[in-house]
């Protein structure tokens, strides 16, 4: 059988190649198997989606998704202002889970195809009124689900799941990357109390790539929560398919920009979603690569106002089979949800980026 390290860094999962991997904490791994989901009869596929339909036109109408997660719209004071552009990358998911006397609903997620949101309501746990509170997520993840993620391996290892004496070896590679896998899967958390409304929501956020092939059969996992000094032990678990709904905006062309501690950088493109944005740019002339390491998108302009970029900006290099270096500055996920067709220019460590001049793509 290949080499594990061969074989997880060859495959389109979320674990990161692991002969790059050189931070981050090991928590112990969740090996608990988990059953696939049964197919359900087609009719009751039928039914299903049909209430699916009615809760998203139900959401979109009440105004529901600005309740569920006012506290990312752009304006705390009037979350509903923020209801169309929750509900154009939003799904109502409406699973409910008890354990320990804590009931949680799964109401709803954003997802724009990189980074998802998901908002609970608890109803049970006795927390004090009046406060945020961060939530260890213990052998909580939040990813593909154990059938998605086996049906992957199958598609790209399935010869080997065939050759008979080699089927086990298989199986203990697929237990094996799917044990491995949860550690990169855990997700943040938040345990919200809306002082105007009176209730308090669970909300898992996490960086999670949409590929091709229609929905994603995803899975949330919450074991061992601890909340204050409370520990959840669960399990509350829900699965169900989300499709990706970017709300994005992108510009192309060819503008250059020059600011007081960097040189003059061409930018080609800039693309912008709720939660992130980011800019692809080339140098003018070869330059030490340090030298773009303080370059970060600190703002963006959205008509009047001014709004602060995340903590978590970075910077990608692409090294280009001419010899050349393609650069590609991020930043995100936002502290509140941004309508990407309100920006109009990126600050750029003080020098703003006119997306004017760059051809907004159809």
């Amino acid at each position: 059988m290949k080499d594990w390290y061969e074989l997880t860094n060859g495959l389109e999962t979320d674990i990161p190649p692991l002969d790059q991997v050189t931070e981050g904490r090991i928590r112990k791994r969740v090996g608990a198997a988990l059953t696939r989901r049964r197919k359900r009869l087609p009719l009751a596929a039928a039914i299903a989606a049909a209430v699916l339909l009615t809760a998203c036109g139900y959401a979109v109408a009440t105004g529901q998704f600005s309740h569920w997660f006012w506290n990312i719209s752009q304006d705390l004071q009037a979350p509903e202002a923020s209801e169309e552009l929750f509900a154009g990358m939003g799904t109502v998911i409406g699973q409910s889970r008890t354990a320990e006397g804590v009931t949680m609903t799964l109401d709803a997620a954003l997802w724009d195809g990189e980074y998802m949101v998901l908002s609970l309501t608890v109803e049970g746990l006795d927390i004090p009124e009046n406060h945020w509170i961060s939530v260890e997520s213990g052998e909580s993840w939040l990813g593909s689900s154990r059938a998605a993620y086996e049906k992957k391996l199958l598609e790209q290892y399935g010869a080997l799941a065939r050759e008979g004496e080699r089927e086990e070896d298989f199986r203990q590679m697929a237990e094996q990357l799917w044990e491995d896998s949860l550690v990169w899967k855990r997700p943040d958390m938040d345990y919200v109390w809306n002082r105007q409304g009176g209730f308090y929501r669970l909300q898992v956020q996490r960086q999670v790539a949409g590929g091709p092939g229609g929905p994603a059969e995803m899975t949330l996992h919450l074991e061992n929560l601890k909340i204050r000094e409370k520990i959840l032990e669960g399990p509350f678990e829900f699965t169900f398919s989300l499709e990706p709904k970017p709300v994005e905006v992108v510009y192309t062309g060819d503008v250059v920009v020059e600011g007081e501690d960097f040189p003059a950088i061409r930018v080609s493109r800039v693309r912008i979603t709720p939660f992130r944005a980011e800019m692809e740019f080339t140098t003018l002339e070869p330059t030490e690569e340090d030298l773009f390491r303080c370059l970060k998108i600190r703002m963006l302009r959205a008509g009047e106002e001014e709004v602060g970029g995340s903590d978590a900006s970075g910077m990608r290099v692409e090294q280009q089979d001419d010899g050349s270096r393609t650069y590609r500055a991020m930043d995100g996920p936002f502290r509140r949800v941004l309508d990407p067709a309100a920006v109009t220019a990126i600050g750029l460590n003080g020098t703003w980026l006119e997306l004017s001049g760059l051809e907004l793509q159809p």
